[in-house]
């Protein structure tokens, strides 16, 4: 028997006579995406032209997809134990177990849900070196909400046409800025101290939200920055140096306070120039519009990452007023 892999079979039916039933199931902008047949031509990793790399925000993998068939989520049928000895879903915030909940938007208005705490030393505690026990009372009870589909129809419409990473999770347990560095270099600390078998400090490693939180903006009066800068290469820098095609798509001052844009805890970037290609095609505006018209003109990078505003990025309470940060704070 022939093995149809998914792709092919929902092309096949959003071309099919009846796939009206199929498409209706779908977004638009997804049933289009199917309908695209993809380019082989050698069947190898030659084919792939363009990279497009989007990283949106503070949205855990049971938070979004735990409900939805197939996943390890929390049909689970080997969850970590507990201390307790009860499964991992059972999570105390100090006084009492909050175990998973639906977080219903027929009822409240759950996509607005606020954010949880998500600074290095709460990440830590509610891991509890591998325990865990305790999730609910570092990262507040809410944090065990979870989305059904009828919450978030686009985002499964989505994982069900394509492919969801289970269990994904992020580089480094804590804010956005230490993620967003590793996102745009490979690391979140010193990777020449790492060789040489050395622990890094807070001057070589980011570890709570610093070095990317800018002031002023581009392209006038320019940003002002916190913390050391970084000096080892970062990926657009490797790209550049091999004559790959790049760019940056985002709005330089809606990228919440800098935090979303790890190449700003960088030397390289923050004292790049008009002219110098990391800050034409890094420290730039560049819209979503600009994007689809370079997507149509086949005038792309070979490699594109997308910075989302706060309003788009899906982190929680995103289109709220940003809170002013403390000294130790991770808000982003």
């Amino acid at each position: 028997m022939t093995k149809i892999d998914r792709r092919t079979f929902l092309s096949g039916a959003v071309k099919s006579a009846a796939a009206a039933s199929v498409l209706s199931m779908l977004p638009p902008s997804i049933a289009r995406a199917l309908a695209v047949p993809a380019a082989v031509n050698t069947g190898t990793i030659q084919d792939v032209q363009h990279v497009v790399i989007l990283m949106q925000e503070n949205r855990a993998l049971d938070h979004y997809f735990g409900a939805m068939r197939g996943v390890r989520g929390f049909g689970d049928r080997f969850p970590v134990p507990v201390p307790s000895g009860k499964p991992v879903w059972f999570e105390s915030n100090g006084t009492r177990e909050i175990t998973p909940f639906h977080l219903d938007s027929a009822a409240v208005n759950a996509l607005r849900v606020s954010g949880t705490p998500h600074s290095f030393m709460d990440a830590q505690n509610a891991w509890n070196q591998g325990r865990f026990g305790f999730w609910a009372k570092y990262k507040n009870d809410h944090s065990m909400g979870y989305y059904r589909r009828e919450d978030i129809p686009f985002q499964y419409a989505l994982a069900e046409a394509f492919t969801l990473c289970d269990a994904y999770h992020c580089s480094h347990a804590g804010g956005t800025d230490p993620n967003r560095i590793t996102f745009m270099s490979g690391s979140n600390y010193n990777p020449a101290m790492r060789e040489a078998g050395r622990n890094c400090t807070l001057d070589d490693a980011e570890v709570n939200n610093l070095r990317c939180s800018v002031g002023g903006k581009l392209p006038t009066p320019g940003y002002t920055y916190k913390g050391s800068a970084f000096e080892w290469a970062t990926l657009p820098e490797l790209l550049q140096a091999k004559g790959v095609s790049w760019r940056i798509y985002q709005n330089p001052n809606a990228n919440w306070g800098g935090l979303l844009h790890g190449g700003l805890a960088f030397k390289s970037f923050r004292e790049s120039q008009p002219g110098n290609p990391l800050y034409d095609n890094g420290m730039s505006s560049w819209t979503i519009e600009q994007l689809a018209a370079h997507v149509r003109d086949d005038t792309l990078p070979a490699v594109s990452w997308i910075l989302p505003t706060p309003a788009q990025s899906e982190h929680p309470g995103g289109r709220r007023a940003r809170p002013k940060a403390r000294p130790s704070s991770t808000q982003c």
